[in-house]
């Protein structure tokens, strides 16, 4: 019993390592049969997986959009020609402000002239501008028949000729005053004499009727003797003496209004010719008013020209000056500067084969080969004109079609700190000429190839 134990044990062990024939036969067609049900669940869960996989991704490449880019090269280029800066008048330079390379704003000063001699023919200048001025203000008072008055300035910038302005005025004003009064006392006499002449004319008409009544009252009387014919004749005589004495008060009379008119003429043409005169004087002095604050404007704008200033906001292309106390020559050229706007203008090229695509307005993405794209991005632009014909390169002896585009901003970066793209810089454009599916992509080739098979010879 022992021994068939053990003879049962050492089959067992031996059994273990070699297989026994009873577990063997047991488990293969549990486990083939477990195999043979989850394979198909396996594999169909898996071709369907692919099958949903590829659904989505048709779905999705149906319906995902990218952009149509038309790309080219190019650089920044100024939007308005390089500004030569001159001086019209030149002179000794006195300072200089700008270096090459250095980034300027409009009316940034370049350089300073000796501005000495200019400065000293403005102080006389605007002396005789003010005298001028005073003059005018002296006539213009004359002729307006008002009190002068002379500014505090004046009298401070120029004392003598406001001085002089003054006493002249005075004394002219005087001179009008004793003119025009000697004739009103005339005046006033030949009124006098013309209400003399009235009243005797009163009193000789009153007297001629009253002899006229005593003729009339004594004739009568003659025949009675009581009146004697002598005194008749002397009545008479008395009649015509006052017939003649109203007479010729009478005819006096017209003269002394006439006396009286040409007073009062000479009075109005005493002071109608001081005001012709001062009104002649007022035009000249005008005209000579305006021709010195010409001059001063002319001999100002000549001080300020001294100060050089940039004309536009740019880069220093090149400091044709660089000697203080050096003396510049009039219209010579100074400096050059490269405007820097608030725009760009990119110029590049593109292949005549992608010229169709393109239309003003179209927006772009310009990427500056001096900026890491994938750091500091790229600027948006649009185009702006496109090349009326094709263009072929000296060296490649290829052709190309050349195009503008402005881009929004002047420089990469933020405003606080911008990165400035200064003309020259070399650019990639990428212009957004339409958008397409992904699946239109991918069947391009294939759409492409199926157009073009079966036609060969």
């Amino acid at each position: 019993m022992l021994l068939k134990s053990g003879q049962n044990s050492g089959g067992g062990i031996f059994g273990y390592f070699k297989g026994s024939p009873s577990l063997e036969g047991q488990a293969l067609p549990e486990v083939k049969k477990a195999l043979v049900d989850d394979a198909p669940r396996i594999v169909r869960l898996t071709i369907w997986a692919v099958i949903l996989f590829f659904v989505f991704l048709l779905v999705w490449a149906n319906y995902a959009v990218i952009d149509e880019v038309t790309k080219g090269e190019g650089k920044a280029i100024p939007s308005t020609k390089i500004q030569k800066i001159q001086n019209l008048e030149g002179g000794i330079v006195a300072q200089i402000y700008a270096h090459d390379g250095q980034i300027v704003d409009a009316g940034a000063p370049l350089i300073r002239l000796d501005d000495t001699r200019f400065a000293s023919n403005v102080g006389e200048t605007e002396a005789d501008r003010l005298a001028m001025q005073l003059r005018v203000e002296r006539l213009s008072a004359e002729v307006d028949d008002r009190p002068l008055n002379i500014s505090a300035e004046a009298r401070k910038l120029v004392p003598n000729q406001a001085s002089n302005e003054e006493s002249l005025y005075k004394s002219r004003r005087q001179q009008l005053v004793d003119e025009v009064g000697g004739l009103q006392q005339q005046l006033i006499q030949r009124q006098q004499e013309l209400r003399e002449f009235a009243s005797k004319q009163e009193q000789y008409r009153s007297s001629l009727g009253l002899l006229r009544q005593e003729i009339g009252m004594s004739e009568p009387l003659v025949s009675q003797g009581a009146v004697s014919p002598v005194d008749i004749l002397r009545l008479k005589r008395s009649e015509v003496e006052t017939r003649g004495q109203l007479d010729g008060t009478t005819l006096a009379i017209p003269r002394a209004q006439a006396a009286i008119a040409e007073v009062q003429r000479k009075i109005d043409e005493t002071r109608g010719k001081f005001r012709s005169d001062a009104l002649t004087q007022l035009n000249e002095a005008r005209t000579n008013l305006s021709k010195a604050q010409s001059t001063a404007k002319g001999l100002e704008d000549r001080v300020n020209r001294t100060m050089v200033t940039s004309p536009v906001r740019g880069v220093v292309k090149q400091m044709l000056v660089n000697t203080v106390g050096g003396v510049i020559q009039p219209g010579s050229d100074i400096a050059e500067v490269v405007p820097l706007d608030d725009t760009l203008l990119v110029e590049a090229r593109i292949r005549p084969q992608d010229i169709a695509f393109l239309h003003p307005g179209q927006e772009a993405m310009i990427k500056f080969t001096a900026y890491d794209y994938t750091i500091y991005g790229g600027l948006k632009g649009k185009l702006e004109q496109i090349g009326a014909d094709t263009i072929q390169d000296e060296e490649k002896k290829n052709t190309f079609y050349v195009i503008k585009l402005r881009t929004d901003r002047s420089h990469l970066g933020t405003d606080e700190h911008p990165l400035l793209i200064i003309p020259g810089m070399v650019a990639s454009v990428d212009i957004i000429t339409g958008k397409k599916t992904i699946l239109s992509y991918l069947l391009k080739p294939v759409l492409k190839a199926r157009a073009e098979a079966l036609h060969e010879r």
